[in-house]
């Protein structure tokens, strides 16, 4: 096996002090509503003296952090166009090509790639560094939406509090370090074979790392419906995402294009995944007819008429149940979308890859210090 080096770029994660909603509990009166509200602030006072009192810890040398997410790919031969497992090594130095080896028991070929090195010399983002300390991310929601004026001041308190005693931090209370992002490769076009990977062994420098990598599914006698170029998805074919995690396990696709060659009614739009646990939850539609543009939401049973020439945008939100509880998670989904043309059956599909992907300072917080962040996205970031 021989590495090559690439280079991809990351996208940062905004961690940014967010939407909020809600509001304290209905009481009896408004005494009681009063000194509710009172005791939250009491309790707020007691847990705020602080915000920064725990911060990331350092990175000794020959110390390797390694990164990967949980993986529920399905590679299928002749449709997926791209299969592949990024990891991340957190380091005291840059690591280069030949400093990293990686072992799968496969009979599929691969490569490994590096991809970059990025070094981190900064203080870390504010709401990372509030992640490192006992914030209660669902009073902060609280009083940020709330429509009481009290409240909004206690807000606006707290927010200052937190920025002058961040503002306080400098660099050098910080670990350096840097963010060495790998790729494993795989070949989909020759020699496919069918079989299940559930791990893989990583060698930095003579250290060896075993990774569950979840799950990756090769098949290669997959049956694909007939196929056409009447309709298709704009693009190479290939829609990539960075979501976020949430407790619904929902997935949402935006921005997927279809152009039609001639007039067309779409008759169904399904998973080509084997996975039971994934499906489809909803389907909206937006295109333009007479100079405006027509939002519609798409029941399975439904037909929607394309016209010949017609660019229409389909969002879709895909339920994954895996994804559930899940932080660090990467899959494919195939949208398989199914359509008559001239009295016959046709169909056309594009492959969905979806990954949590996170900045090298969040990366520092869930691998190396072990971040609990199921509050901050669960609560504060929910929509």
């Amino acid at each position: 096996m021989k590495n090559k080096i690439v280079c991809i770029s990351l996208i940062s994660l905004a961690t940014i002090l967010g939407c909020a909603v809600g509001c304290s509990k209905d009481n009896n009166s408004e005494d009681t509503k009063k000194n509710n509200d009172s005791h939250i602030s009491d309790e707020k006072e007691k847990e705020s003296k602080d915000y920064f009192s725990q911060l990331p810890s350092s990175i000794e040398d020959g110390e390797y952090v390694l990164c990967v997410n949980e993986n529920n790919q399905e590679i299928l031969k002749d449709i997926t166009m791209n299969a592949s497992i990024v990891f991340h090594v957190l380091s005291k130095e840059e690591l280069n090509a030949d400093d990293v080896n990686v072992e799968i028991e496969t009979s599929n070929q691969f490569d490994l790639l590096k991809c970059e090195s990025l070094f981190v010399n900064e203080k870390f983002d504010k709401n990372i560094c509030m992640l490192y300390n006992d914030i209660d991310w669902e009073l902060l929601r609280r009083l940020q939406m709330s429509s009481d004026s009290s409240k909004q001041e206690e807000f606006t308190k707290i927010s200052n509090e937190i920025d002058s005693q961040y503002d306080s931090l400098n660099d050098e209370m910080f670990p350096k370090f840097y963010d060495n992002c790998f790729k494993v490769q795989f070949n989909v076009t020759d020699s496919f074979k069918s079989e299940e990977i559930n791990e893989m062994k990583v060698t930095v420098k003579g250290k060896e790392y075993n990774l569950n990598i979840g799950k990756m599914i090769f098949v290669d006698n997959y049956e694909e419906d007939v196929v056409s170029n009447v309709l298709n998805f704009l693009g190479i074919g290939i829609m990539d995402y960075n979501f976020k995690p949430n407790k619904e396990g929902e997935i949402l696709l935006p921005g997927g294009e279809i152009e039609a060659a001639d007039n067309v009614t779409i008759k169904d739009i399904r998973l080509m995944n084997n996975d039971k646990n994934i499906d489809i939850d909803e389907v909206s539609f937006e295109y333009e007819v007479d100079d405006n543009i027509i939002d519609q939401i798409w029941t399975k049973g439904d037909d929607i008429q394309i016209n010949k020439g017609d660019i229409v945008n389909m969002n879709i939100v895909i339920k994954d149940e895996k994804f559930i509880g899940k932080y660090n998670y990467s899959a494919n989904y195939y949208v398989e979308v199914e359509y008559e043309c001239g009295g016959k059956i046709y169909s056309t599909h594009t492959q969905a890859l979806c990954n949590t992907k996170y900045d090298s300072q969040m990366l520092y917080g869930l691998f190396k210090d072990k971040l609990d962040v199921s509050d901050y996205y669960y609560t504060y970031l929910a929509q």
